[in-house]
């Protein structure tokens, strides 16, 4: 696989979600200079525009969201955090929202298949890194995934 800069990332996954980053007059903060890591860009746009596109659909009916993207070194990874002031999670249902279908909130409450953060997941496991989340009810969440610095290829689906 090619190195791929998540500076370029992020600024695609942004433009996608800029309509309805308007809608909910979100402030976004990204970093500046985030990494390159090896991978996938397509895959990659798609996994940081799920995370904040969630962050911008589950925010708090009360305040605008604020979603902030960092990256810190870890090792040989690069951590990424997307973290938001949104309606958080409870933490019962932390580990259960990256299986298939494991919707949190009815139909009616939110849109959604309940496949975005299961497509996550396997976008991080392809690229030899890991997800986790941690959360507050009513406070936000923060996402973290680890991606390998350099030298590791993508997994066939």
């Amino acid at each position: 696989q090619l190195p791929v800069d998540l500076n370029d990332v992020m600024q695609e996954a942004l433009l996608n979600l800029k309509a309805a980053s308007d809608a909910v007059d979100a402030q976004i903060e990204v970093m500046a200079d985030l990494p390159w890591v090896t991978g996938d860009k397509g895959r990659l746009v798609r996994l940081f525009q799920n995370l904040i596109g969630n962050a911008l659909k589950y925010h708090a009916p009360d305040r605008p969201p604020h979603i902030r993207v960092s990256a810190r070194k870890s090792f040989k990874n690069w951590v990424v955090r997307v973290e938001d002031n949104g309606i958080g999670i409870v933490p019962e249902h932390l580990q259960r929202i990256f299986g298939v279908f494991q919707r949190l909130h009815s139909h009616h409450q939110y849109e959604g298949t309940g496949i975005g953060l299961a497509i996550c997941k396997k976008i991080v496991e392809q690229h030899d890194g890991q997800v986790w989340v941690e959360s507050i009810p009513d406070q936000g969440s923060t996402f973290h995934v680890s991606l390998p610095e350099t030298g590791k290829t993508l997994k066939a689906c």
